[in-house]
């Protein structure tokens, strides 16, 4: 039985939206980082890559490359957008890539090694995860949620302090 009193400091709280969602492009881009790699066991693909052809892209040329280079670095890219844009722009930014990023790998898995849809299907459920994450409008804010969770420390005893450096509730500070 939870217990304000006796708030844990090793108690999981829920994450503020933006750290949660760098954690989940963390997480889309380590799969995509392993698919590739896996990829290369592929019988085949390493004398493919000797001939300078990319798969469906066909010969590797220096747009190609850059191309791929930049596709790859968005999701790369929204594990620290995410958590320093303002958030309208990171709302549909990561909107945005989680709908592309979601499409590509929907398009990408028919016809693959059986590890490549396996990753792939987690790709997706994280994506479709970031996209929903950001749809569905405002969330708690990191300072509303830590003001409630001491709250309710205090109610019982204490805010762990150590926790939330600096706390001091909202109406105490004139915030909302």
């Amino acid at each position: 039985m939870h217990d304000a009193a006796h708030v844990h400091p090793l108690e999981r709280m829920p994450l503020p939206r933006p750290l949660l969602l760098s954690v989940l492009w963390v997480s889309v881009t380590l799969c995509y980082l392993y698919g590739d790699y896996f990829g290369l066991y592929v019988p085949g693909k390493i004398q493919q890559l000797l001939d300078g052809r990319m798969g469906p892209l066909g010969t590797v040329t220096q747009q190609v490359l850059l191309g791929t280079a930049t596709m790859m670095a968005i999701p790369s890219l929204m594990v620290v957008l995410s958590l320093v844009l303002v958030p309208r722009v990171s709302r549909w930014l990561n909107i945005v890539a989680g709908v592309v990023f979601t499409a590509i790998m929907l398009v990408t898995m028919p016809g693959a090694w059986s590890f490549y849809p396996l990753l792939g299907v987690i790709e997706v459920a994280l994506t479709v995860s970031i996209v929903g994450r950001r749809g569905r409008g405002r969330g708690v804010s990191h300072e509303r949620h830590v003001d409630a969770h001491c709250r309710a420390a205090l109610s019982g005893g204490g805010c762990d302090r150590a926790l939330y450096p600096g706390f001091r509730p909202l109406a105490a500070s004139g915030r909302r």
